[in-house]
């Protein structure tokens, strides 16, 4: 990569590989000293809006004008807008499908060997008998893992309550109601998710440390000890497979639907620490244009870690590639498609997008700068209670009494109000 970039920009890369339990402890490590870093990909767990607002990330908007005019072509105005804080741009959304369904992938060898009907799964709750199927049959087999970061009762609530990028669900919006903001687990649809997913834990339906574990759900599925996931998914529905390295059906619960954290649950920003913000934001620039750029980062080296095929088809080598690259900075539809993927899939994707249901926090970024008492309280709540309320390992009708109330003494209704306070601007001069 560097090769290219010497001759583009002028410039050289080093990339720093961080694995995902030790990221957002390693990345804010780095940010509080002097290590040298350029550019940061932020998700929810790293708290993107509060590192903007104590300008960890710095702002963009002059370099974007100096040196970023091929993302501006590329990034419609309402989505590069959609990470502003306090009226400048921190971090920037690469370009993909923003559009999703939520619902559940499932192992096909499973679900062909108990002829499970999946025109019959219409809601959660139809998973019941799904995963007393397996339950019963398959020991060993867990029947519902967790994807990753996010709880079960998340994953399922993503189509219906837009958090406007909360990571803590406070001030979250019903897509398509009013503009009321909410605490999230005062909500019937939290309680009611919580109430059948602590049913589903209680049944053996899900692994006992599943609220302390750290293994990723396609993971274990990939090891032969999982069934099930809850997930999102656009139009390209072979990803599961690729993920697990298994045969997936994906089985959509929702409508098409973007949220604040569809469009920015991923964004790559610049850090304060960047001794040179102009060549880091040269190198943006290029993975927005430049497609050999794009696919060393995003797939690795032809030959090594991924096998080309016709068009612009890849596949990965015999055996495993050692290689997984960031495929949400950048101009996506740039780059390769894996084998299996539609060959339609960018402009099926793009349709998606057309026909989502959006919701109107769409570029709302929430400053929380003056609420840092409060915000830490608040977290200290969340972090007590929500990983076990969220895959169901303790009772919700003990313990949602008891987090809200810990959450209003916490701070939560003054977080709340001046989110609102914030909301009703911005959508004051959204109009």
């Amino acid at each position: 990569m560097s090769k290219i970039t010497k001759e583009k920009i002028n410039a050289t890369v080093k990339l720093l590989p961080i694995s995902v339990s030790a990221y957002v402890q390693q990345v804010n490590l780095m940010l509080a000293g002097s290590e040298k870093l350029d550019l940061v990909q932020t998700f929810p767990p790293l708290n993107y809006p509060g590192l903007a607002a104590k300008q960890s990330l710095i702002p963009l908007d002059d370099l974007l004008e100096q040196h970023g005019q091929d993302i501006k072509q590329a990034l419609a105005p309402e989505i590069l807008n959609s990470a502003n804080v306090n009226g400048k741009i921190h971090g920037l959304p690469g370009l993909r499908g923003y559009s999703q369904y939520f619902g559940v992938t499932m192992r096909k060898d499973l679900v062909d060997k108990y002829n499970i009907d999946l025109s019959k799964i219409k809601t959660y709750a139809d998973l019941e008998p799904v995963f007393k199927t397996i339950k019963e049959n398959e020991p060993g087999v867990a029947p519902l893992v967790k994807a990753g970061p996010f709880g079960i009762v998340d994953a399922m609530l993503m189509s219906n309550i837009d958090t406007l990028g909360s990571n803590n669900g406070m001030g979250v919006l019903r897509v398509g109601e009013d503009d009321k903001l909410l605490n999230m687990y005062e909500t019937k649809e939290y309680a009611e998710a919580a109430t059948l997913v602590r049913k589903w834990y209680q049944a053996g339906y899900m692994p006992k440390d599943i609220a302390t574990s750290q293994e990723l759900g396609g993971n274990i599925v990939k090891a032969g000890k999982g069934f099930a996931y809850m997930t999102n998914f656009g139009v390209d529905l072979g990803k599961s497979s690729r993920d697990t390295g298994v045969e997936m059906v994906d089985v959509a619960l929702t409508d098409p639907v973007a949220n604040v954290l569809d469009v920015t649950v991923f964004l790559t920003g610049i850090a304060k620490n960047s001794q040179n913000p102009e060549k880091a934001m040269q190198f943006l620039n290029l993975l927005y244009k430049d497609k050999e750029v794009y696919d060393l980062l995003a797939f690795g080296l032809e030959g090594k870690h991924y096998e080309k095929k016709e068009g612009n088809m890849i596949a990965l080598p015999s055996g495993e590639s050692g290689y997984t690259g960031p495929t949400t900075i950048g101009d996506s539809f740039l780059g390769y498609l894996w084998e299996g993927t539609d060959p339609d899939f960018i402009e099926k994707s793009k349709d998606l997008d057309s026909k989502a249901r959006l919701s109107k926090g769409l570029g709302f970024m929430f400053d929380e700068s003056n609420l840092k008492t409060e915000v830490a309280a608040v977290n200290n709540v969340i972090n007590q209670y929500v990983a076990a309320l969220n895959v169901g390992a303790i009772d919700p009708d003990k313990a949602l009494p008891e987090l809200n109330k810990q959450l209003k003494d916490a701070g939560a209704d003054k977080i709340i109000e001046e989110k609102q306070k914030q909301f009703d601007a911005f959508l004051k001069s959204s109009k």
